[in-house]
């Protein structure tokens, strides 16, 4: 090889190694990015969920009406509704104690209102 070829294939290696370089800082940027929107979109979807411990499991009757009545008489909100609710169900599998229960709201707002009041 002849030091004239030698030279160009240091400086390209350089070219690669840089543009190599930038393109991973770009992929590490990116990455940064969707993990700040992907835990602001979780942190808005849990907004609108409230987990009630300690409720003993029912052999008939609605999760719901128990959820709105704990709602009403523990946080002391009277104005929570079934229809603010979108879904409500035990979490895990059936044990002898008693499963926690969520309650998932239809709206944001409900979920932020109920979420500031369990926290007083």
């Amino acid at each position: 090889m002849s030091p004239k070829t030698i030279a160009s294939l240091s400086r390209d290696f350089m070219e690669f190694k840089c543009l190599i370089w930038k393109t991973m800082g770009t992929l590490k940027n990116q990455m940064e990015l969707l993990t700040v929107s992907l835990d602001c979109q979780e942190m808005a979807s849990c907004r609108q969920v409230l987990i009630l411990y300690g409720l003993s499991e029912l052999l008939r009757g609605s999760h719901t009406s128990q959820a709105i009545l704990v709602i009403k008489d523990k946080l002391k909100i009277a104005s929570v509704s079934s229809s603010d609710t979108s879904s409500c169900h035990r979490l895990g599998a059936d044990s002898s104690k008693p499963r926690p229960l969520l309650v998932r709201f239809a709206a944001t707002i409900c979920g932020v209102r109920y979420g500031v009041a369990k926290h007083c």
